[in-house]
């Protein structure tokens, strides 16, 4: 009989941990899952952490993160971890601006069946948003940046941000990458649709197509 696989037991339990009551031990049995060497394991973990809006756990997602970062092509393959810790650290209500301001400026290139992809797209859209939240004073000077990154998934990621935290500097930069155009058409409904969330009255026009 071969021997159970500790991985699959750690994701099944934390399965299970998902729909129990947030109690001390719960906590702990998740803790002590982020400093698991799987990434996988880490990355269910930061969602479960999420899920039950452990609070507890924010400085244990920010370690796990940071200790993630300091290798992580090797460490976390397809950046499936440090992306659940990012959202888990948003749901959270993180204002710890320093994840946020690394995985931004994240890049990391794997391997595929064609040219290498950049796994930590979706990573640096996330951090975007999360980092708008935060008091980090030139935040909007780190979001910018992203809106002409080579990823749309990035771009994307950026025009949450601007949508939902920008603020009125935030509806402006909206508007001129609308004026300013992107290639991707998913790049500019997300525009339109934070347009309309963020400022219906004054974006409808363009949105519209009539500026």
């Amino acid at each position: 009989m071969s021997k159970p696989d500790p991985v699959q037991q750690a994701l099944e339990r934390l399965g299970e941990l998902r729909h129990a009551t947030l109690t001390d031990q719960v906590v702990n049995e998740v803790r002590h899952s982020l400093r698991n060497r799987s990434n996988l394991v880490i990355a269910k973990a930061a969602k479960v952490a999420g899920e039950l809006q452990a609070k507890a756990l924010v400085p244990d997602l920010v370690a796990s993160f940071h200790k993630l970062m300091k290798d992580p092509a090797r460490l976390d393959k397809r950046c499936a971890a440090l992306t659940e810790i990012v959202t888990a650290l948003y749901e959270l209500d993180c204002h710890d601006p320093q994840p946020f301001l690394t995985g931004l400026r994240h890049v990391q290139m794997e391997g595929s069946f064609g040219p290498p992809v950049d796994a930590a797209a979706k990573l640096r859209g996330l951090c975007a948003q999360g980092l708008l939240r935060t008091t980090h004073k030139n935040s909007l000077d780190e979001v910018v940046r992203l809106l002409v990154d080579r990823e749309p998934e990035a771009r994307m990621g950026a025009v949450r941000a601007l949508a939902t935290n920008g603020g009125e500097a935030g509806v402006l930069l909206l508007k001129f990458k609308v004026y300013s155009g992107d290639p991707e058409p998913e790049v500019l409904g997300e525009c339109f649709t934070g347009l309309l969330a963020a400022a219906p009255e004054r974006s409808l026009e363009l949105v519209c197509g009539s500026p």
